[in-house]
């Protein structure tokens, strides 16, 4: 032991030097975590924004939260999910439009990792409430939301 201490001090400056790179590389290691959370938190943001100021996305979120004076979602889409063009083809466009939104959302989350299901809680109600409309989620399954129903079943 004795020997491995005087070994230790005749290389103090390799000694020094390892442990300076060890230090740099634990720093740098956590500013980069700090740079990856704060962009993930500045995108979030920036979706929810979006979400909440799109006109076409605020429309049909007036109507998945019952708020419409007209229209509901039993409206819009048959039992089957089939959805009504004719009369509220503009109200489809706006489901299709929010779906999609969510859909990337929910694919950054299952597929690429990139945010996390604590991250997309943000619009958690929403995901619930796509799946407690049981037309809207038939209209998810048969034309091309899958992640939407996914993502929703997770939280």
């Amino acid at each position: 032991m004795e020997a491995v201490l005087k070994e230790l001090l005749n290389h103090w400056e390799i000694v020094a030097a390892i442990l300076a790179a060890i230090w740099t590389i634990h720093t740098y290691s956590n500013a980069q975590k700090e740079s990856r959370s704060w962009s993930r938190t500045r995108i979030l943001l920036e979706q929810a924004n979006i979400f909440e100021t799109d006109p076409q996305i605020c429309s049909a979120v007036l109507i998945l939260e019952g708020r419409h004076p007209d229209i509901k979602v039993e409206t819009l889409f048959s039992s089957s999910g089939e959805p009504n063009n004719e009369r509220y083809g503009k109200e489809i466009q706006a489901f299709d439009r929010m779906l999609n939104f969510l859909q990337r959302l929910g694919y950054a989350s299952i597929a690429l990792e990139s945010l996390s299901k604590e991250e997309l809680e943000l619009f958690g109600w929403y995901y619930s409430r796509i799946l407690e409309e049981s037309r809207l989620s038939k209209y998810c399954d048969k034309y091309g939301f899958p992640c939407v129903i996914e993502f929703a079943g997770k939280i």
